[in-house]
């Protein structure tokens, strides 16, 4: 099971978090490293089975972070709509730390984790 917000381990180098979202409104989460080359970040967006072009009709974007060498890096996410103001943005930020047997430790905080 993935946690809405919070991490659930895949296994020691690598974790999932689902962020909710929803791609039939415009608005959509956009993501920034601190640091290159220390975890990997993919996602795929899961639209809970919505009939194609369905308005209101959410799901979620789905994380992996993945270790790739030691450190520590900051994955900032923004919830946003093109042309709003960006203090109407949700965030969600993770704080990782990559140990030196590429096992994963984070916390998160962000607006997002207030409202949901």
């Amino acid at each position: 099971m993935i946690m809405t917000g919070c991490k659930t381990k895949k296994n020691d180098n690598s974790f999932e978090f689902k962020l909710a979202s929803n791609a039939s409104t415009g608005y959509s989460w956009d993501y920034e490293l601190s640091k290159e080359g220390i975890v990997d970040v993919s996602y795929v967006y899961d639209d809970l089975n919505c009939k194609k072009d369905v308005v209101g009709c959410g799901g979620y974007n789905i994380y992996t972070v993945k270790a790739l060498k030691p450190g520590k890096v900051k994955l900032s996410l923004i919830y946003s709509f093109v042309g709003t103001d960006a203090k109407d943005n949700k965030t969600a930020t993770y704080e990782i730390t990559v140990n030196d047997d590429l096992t994963i430790s984070e916390t998160h905080y962000g607006t997002y984790f207030k409202e949901n």
